[in-house]
């Protein structure tokens, strides 16, 4: 029996439709499912938490952008007796771009029916010291991540696209990934740089006019920004981008190439690998996982899981 778990809220609406899509083509092949939409009651966390208690074999289906897996993930108790699958219809479509995931509902079937799995690293992101949206100061906690975790003007954007109207524009012309773009535009001469000291498996390393940390677990976000070109995702190690002491005009110069993993050619730009890093910023900035903000930090710690996720994935 596959769970399916969808937000039918998501994409105005239009998430709801692939579902039922999903629905028709899980029928025709004699799959069995159960379809759970998620409400103000019962949130997508709150879902997969309910589907996934510990002591019995299980296969959940999630439907949605990357902030539904996000949640999804965030929800999760049992990885060891747990299989996901994921429908990717988002705005970014990182994780499904990274992982190589159908994304029609028909190839999407036959990936169920061929049942491979793959074991992929979940980050961690403890949140040391944090405030919340309103500024209140929060106790600290722990989001998993699936793609990345950034803090700084990602994770800015995030916060710009998230409150503004323009995404929801975007996605109801099919364009929702050019909204990090046109916030990134914004943002870009609004954000100013942080002294930041960032400490990984080989030491610690002082950023004075840092404007972004990436921690990236697969390849690409933003909605196919290649910031990692090559972070794999089931390697046990994180992919960090940071950009430092670099004008904002030559920032803004460099943040396309992105998009073909250029970027690193440009000054001030540098990938570096470790199993945890530790960040600590002289003021609170904004932190994203897998796009999805809530709150501001200075200080983060940020690592693997013990457990991987048992992901569905397509035949190579």
């Amino acid at each position: 029996m596959y769970e399916v778990i969808v937000n039918p809220a998501g994409g105005n609406g239009r998430t709801g439709i692939l579902a039922e899509k999903l629905r028709r083509v899980l029928a025709e092949r004699n799959l069995p499912a159960r379809f759970h939409f998620s409400s103000l009651r019962m949130g997508i966390e709150d879902l997969t938490r309910s589907l996934s208690e510990p002591g019995e074999d299980r296969v959940l289906v999630v439907v949605g952008g990357d902030g539904t897996m996000n949640q999804a993930v965030n929800g999760l108790q049992d990885f060891a007796r747990t299989k996901v699958a994921f429908l990717s219809f988002g705005s970014g479509n990182d994780l499904a771009r990274g992982l190589k995931l159908p994304r029609s509902p028909e190839a999407f079937a036959d990936m169920l029916e061929d049942g491979k799995t793959k074991a992929v690293d979940v980050g961690v992101a403890a949140f040391v010291s944090a405030i919340s949206r309103e500024g209140k100061q929060l106790p600290a906690y722990e989001r998993r991540f699936l793609i990345s975790c950034g803090i700084g003007f990602d994770a800015a954007i995030c916060e710009a696209a998230r409150a503004g109207e323009m995404k929801k524009t975007l996605n109801n012309l099919h364009m929702g990934k050019f909204s990090y773009i046109y916030e990134a535009m914004k943002v870009i001469f609004q954000t100013a740089p942080a002294f930041v000291k960032i400490k990984d498996d080989s030491g610690e390393k002082v950023y004075e006019k840092l404007l972004m940390a990436a921690c990236m677990n697969q390849p690409f976000e933003g909605g196919g920004f290649m910031f990692a070109p090559q972070a794999s995702g089931d390697d046990g190690i994180l992919d960090l981008c940071t950009a430092d002491n670099i004008p904002k005009i030559r920032f803004f110069q460099a943040f396309p190439f992105a998009y073909s993993g250029n970027h690193v050619r440009f000054p001030g730009v540098c990938i570096s690998r470790s199993r945890t890093f530790e960040i600590c910023s002289d003021r609170m900035l904004w932190v994203h996982t897998d796009g999805e903000t809530d709150a501001m930090a200075d200080h983060l710690r940020i690592g693997l899981a013990e457990e991987k996720l048992q992901m569905i994935v397509k035949e190579d």
